[in-house]
């Protein structure tokens, strides 16, 4: 049986990672990296994020000399 090595799994080789981010148990690190893909996916989509507004907080917080 040949393993997906691809960066998404398959439908097939994707239910023992899903259950085993529930119990954060993995084999190795190929399996920690499908984990927190199919976290991501699950999670939805991301908002938006205003790259400039978060430029102009960072540097009112952390001021140059």
């Amino acid at each position: 049986m040949s393993r997906n090595n691809g960066p998404i799994p398959s439908e097939n080789s994707s239910a023992p990672i899903k259950n085993s981010a529930v119990t954060r148990h993995y084999n190795s690190a190929r399996d920690d990296m499908r984990a927190a893909l199919i976290a991501g996916e699950v999670s939805g989509n991301a908002d938006g994020f205003d790259i400039e507004a978060f430029i102009a907080r960072k540097r009112a917080e952390y001021p140059t000399a």
